[in-house]
């Protein structure tokens, strides 16, 4: 992976970069664009946070023709060195479809955790 000054930055820090996160989070995993704003929208330096990648003077967003040149490897570093840096210890992720490439990056299978706290009954 060539290092084009790639910065994680934080998405409310660059609106101009929403409608394209919203078209490629959507293209992957179909929402309204409405509860998708409003998801990306509650971005804050208190958390809830989303992150981008931009480098130098464009948005890289992983979409499918950017995977596998190490892209998301290096966001997922970058969104631990935050975690680390707010105070947290553990981190849940959730997916559905994406299970090996987290496994690959270290991270295990777990019972299901809703956001609203605890383990998801099953």
């Amino acid at each position: 992976m060539e290092n084009h000054n790639i910065m994680i930055v934080a998405l409310h820090d660059k609106p101009d970069s929403i409608e394209d996160c919203i078209k490629l989070l959507n293209d992957e995993w179909p929402r309204s664009k409405t509860a998708r704003l409003r998801s990306i929208e509650s971005s804050n330096p208190n958390l809830p946070i989303s992150l981008i990648m931009v480098s130098n003077t464009t948005t890289v967003l992983i979409n499918p023709a950017n995977r596998g040149k190490g892209f998301g490897k290096l966001l997922m570093e970058e969104c631990e060195k935050l975690a680390v840096k707010l105070g947290f210890s553990t981190a849940v992720l959730s997916t559905h479809d994406k299970q090996q490439f987290y496994q690959k990056l270290g991270y295990e299978f777990c019972q299901p955790v809703s956001q609203y706290g605890g383990v998801v009954p099953s």
